[in-house]
């Protein structure tokens, strides 16, 4: 990850400079690049037009269509597109004009839901019309089959360039609808285009009563060719369509689990997530109200029974559990992304609480704008090597100019696919990585391609190959680079600048009357970065903790927890003993499993000459770094105190005086054990406090060791209790805490005595009854369980015939 402040300055105001000359530089070569495309579509009309032209032309056929209602868009083939695209311009120059691959619809509907339907090509030539269900009233006898037909012949001929295509064909009856005043009969002509022998046209035309009251051609490219021709492009958007579906599918059942963790721990706001919820289903369902016109016609064309507002309410339903699903993802993911990268989220969180001129803001913005700007430029180099296919990857622009509110769709895609970008290619996929990728290098690699995945959304306009690569080659680097430099504001204003700067200038080109909104959109866009350009000189920098919401205070809790225990842990390791030391008679192995990463347990050894040990074993009254404090108090006060101090009790009474005068609550919570045990003579003598850690020592005879409790001592709530025993060779001790003792009795109902004595008759080698005890309470050595209700602390020392060397487990729990 790159921090700003590890760039020298010197490179960052030239990264920042020079990003208007890029942007400069990106738009001309945009412009060049797609004005230098022959298939390139020019869009002369508008919405306002091509209603007017077939507004009049309906009225001349007889339809009182003045105050009806009118839809309109334009409806692109993308496979009749890449056919014509794919053949010599100089070949069916009559097919495409009579049958372009992009027509104007336009549907006209009267109070009665009566329909009039007019098409147009983009130089706002008519190309057909649809009266049928105008209601128009045909008045004459009925007509014969052979009258209807040269009625139908007539109509075709009446253009001679139809006339001359359609001299040999055959016309066919497709439909006859019969009623008492009436007669329809529907008519086809069809006829392959030479030399575009896999292109057919089709002329319909349906006659009532003498009156031609339909009259549409339609050009169709034989499917077998299309497969054949397109179907390695057609198979490589198809893996990516399949590669996204099963990535939305996988984010989602991801998210659901993920929010309902972080909602069990509190560490998500239900309201916030509604909240976010209810803003994308706006942004949705202004993206939808703009393609109105065009569901609407589709509908109505098609004579569906379905009707248009189930059709809206069943979309709506939809966008709206799209935009709860979308949120819960972010719900989900940024817990995650909080606690992985502390301060990503700042700017956003006073994006969210309105402090819109904050430097936190502004900042965010201008490193997000400035990195859009390269990015364009980066995108428009690498389309250099794709000349010839920007008219087939804009196609589906060409409906902007008929859509009722163009401007509210291009404000509203931007944040719209950002939002939905950066969820599944950044958010989820970083939350998924720091959870479940332990290794830090792949972490970027496999949210890099998750962001690729997330690209597949692009391949429903059927862009071309060349195109999707570019897509994915610009806009992942677009959503990463900015949130690893700075955060993840800059990363979704990165992505909306490029796909609003590209939009712009395509429909620019693409559409002459296009100049005054375009105009507008970029004023506004220059206005909010000159705000936020002050913002980023001028604006109050908030601090994360005074602008991130109240639920992200619990993860802040929780880390700040998880450091301490964190730390907690290490002081542990440091303390407790890497090995037993080497005692001649004696063979020993302890262990300390900790509850919950970092117990409150500790013991260690203190040689006290060659032949005499001292043992000391502490039941831990708390956990975390006060646990460790008292550690290593205790320990350094006795590496100097167990040379001096002969009696155990003695020791245990100055070790809890010595901490109560350090610890500021000036009480010693920790139950201990010091034990001292003579190698050579096999003298054992020990005191301990409370219930626990308790010591045990067994021979073939049994327990042997005796015990009894201290005269009360003022100012003491609990009992000393001193014990003594002579230890012979075979003989073993064993010193344990509360935790395996508890372990103990909820396997047997035998005494802790009866247990350890059984086991040391069992097993004549020390490892094996010290494996053996662990094992036995469920706590393997090996495979050491680190979500144990409390700490496992035991030491199991033999005495042992002749010189044998010392051995160790020691910290196996731990380390």
């Amino acid at each position: 990850m790159i921090a700003v402040g590890a760039v020298p300055r010197s490179l960052r105001w030239t990264f920042f400079g020079l990003a208007p000359i890029a942007l400069l530089a990106a738009i001309l070569l945009k412009i060049s690049y797609e004005r230098r495309d022959p298939y390139l579509l020019r869009v002369e009309s508008n919405r306002e037009r091509a209603i007017a032209i077939a507004r009049r032309y309906i009225v001349s056929l007889g339809v009182p269509a003045e105050g009806w209602k009118a839809y309109c868009t334009a409806k692109p083939d993308p496979d009749l597109f890449r056919f014509f695209r794919s053949k010599p311009r100089n070949e069916g120059t009559l097919a495409r004009a009579l049958a372009p691959p992009v027509v104007i619809q336009v549907l006209f509907e009267s109070p009665q839901h009566r329909h009039a339907f007019v098409t147009m090509s983009l130089e706002e030539r008519v190309l057909g019309y649809d009266i049928r269900g105008a209601g128009k009233e045909v008045k004459g006898p009925l007509q014969s089959e052979a009258q209807t037909l040269q009625t139908a012949t007539d109509a075709l001929n009446s253009d001679p360039r139809l006339a001359d295509l359609f001299a040999r064909a055959v016309p066919e009856v497709s439909s006859v609808d019969r009623s008492e005043a009436a007669v329809t009969r529907v008519y086809t002509w069809r006829v392959p285009v030479q030399p575009l022998h896999e292109l057919e046209l089709a002329f319909t035309t349906s006659v009532r009563n003498g009156a031609v009251l339909s009259r549409m051609l339609k050009a169709t490219v034989d499917p077998s060719y299309v497969r054949r021709t397109f179907r390695r492009t057609d198979d490589l958007l198809g893996i990516a369509t399949l590669g996204f579906s099963f990535y939305v599918i996988a984010v989602i059942l991801y998210s659901a689990v993920s929010y309902g963790r972080r909602a069990t721990q509190g560490e998500v706001s239900h309201s916030r997530t509604l909240w976010m919820a209810v803003i994308t289903t706006v942004l949705f369902m202004s993206i939808l109200l703009t393609g109105y016109d065009e569901t609407f016609i589709s509908i109505a064309t098609q004579n569906a029974a379905v009707p248009v507002g189930f059709v809206y309410t069943l979309l709506t339903l939809l966008m709206m559990g799209a935009a709860l699903l979308a949120s819960v993802a972010y719900g989900a993911g940024e817990g995650d992304v909080r606690e992985a990268y502390p301060g990503k989220l700042a700017s956003l969180d006073a994006l969210v609480l309105g402090k819109v001129v904050s430097r936190n803001v502004g900042t965010s913005v201008m490193i997000g704008a400035t990195f859009a700007c390269w990015f364009l430029l980066m995108m428009q180099v690498l389309k250099m090597f794709t000349l010839g296919t920007a008219a087939l990857d804009e196609l589906n622009s060409v409906r902007f100019p008929f859509m009722r509110a163009p401007w509210l769709s291009f404000l509203m895609i931007g944040p719209a696919s950002a939002f939905l970008f950066a969820v599944g290619g950044l958010v989820q996929p970083l939350a998924f990585a720091v959870r479940w990728i332990r290794t830090p290098r792949w972490r970027i690699p496999v949210v890099a391609l998750c962001a690729v995945l997330a690209t597949g959304a692009v391949v429903t306009s059927k862009p071309s190959v060349s195109s999707l690569l570019v897509t994915i080659l610009v806009n992942v680097p677009a959503l990463l680079v900015p949130f690893f430099v700075y955060d993840l504001l800059a990363s979704v204003v990165s992505f909306i600048t490029v796909s609003f700067v590209s939009s712009v200038v395509w429909i620019s080109v693409l559409y002459a009357g296009w100049g005054r909104l375009a105009f507008w959109l970029t004023l506004v866009a220059c206005l909010t970065l000159v705000l936020e350009f002050f913002a980023w000189r001028r604006g109050r920098d908030w601090r994360e903790e005074e602008v991130r919401p109240e639920y992200a205070r619990h993860i802040a809790e929780r880390q700040a927890l998880e450091a301490e225990v964190s730390a907690a842990r290490e002081a542990q390791l440091r303390l407790l003993p890497q090995a037993p030391p080497h005692i001649p008679g004696l063979s020993i192995f302890a262990s300390c499993l900790p509850a919950r990463v970092v117990g409150g347990d500790f013991y260690d050894f203190f040689p006290l000459s060659e032949q005499r040990l001292g043992i000391f074993i502490a039941e831990g009254g708390n956990r975390g770094l006060a646990s460790a404090l008292s550690i290593a108090l205790a320990k350094g006060y006795l590496m100097h105190a167990t040379q001096r101090v002969k009696s155990p009790t003695d020791l245990i009474l100055r070790l809890e005086e010595t901490l109560g005068s350090v610890l500021e609550s000036g009480v010693v919570t920790a139950t201990i054990a010091y034990a001292i045990l003579d190698a050579r003579t096999g003298a054992l003598e020990y005191a301990r406090t409370g219930s626990y850690p308790k010591l045990v020592v067994t021979s073939n005879s049994g327990v042997i060791q005796q015990e009894h409790d201290v005269a009360a001592i003022p100012g003491r709530h609990l009992p000393i209790t001193e014990g003594r025993a002579r230890v012979s060779e075979g003989d073993t001790i064993v010193l344990f805490t509360d935790g395996v003792a508890n372990r103990m009795a909820s396997r047997s109902r035998s005494s802790h005595e009866n247990w350890i004595e059984r086991l040391a008759r069992e097993h004549a080698d020390t490892h094996a009854l010290y494996t053996t005890l662990f094992d036995s309470i469920g706590a393997p050595i090996a495979a050491c369980d680190h979500e144990l209700e409390d700490d496992l602390t035991a030491i199991v020392i033999r005495r042992v015939a002749g010189n044998l060397q010392t051995q160790t487990a020691a910290l196996e729990g731990v380390a």
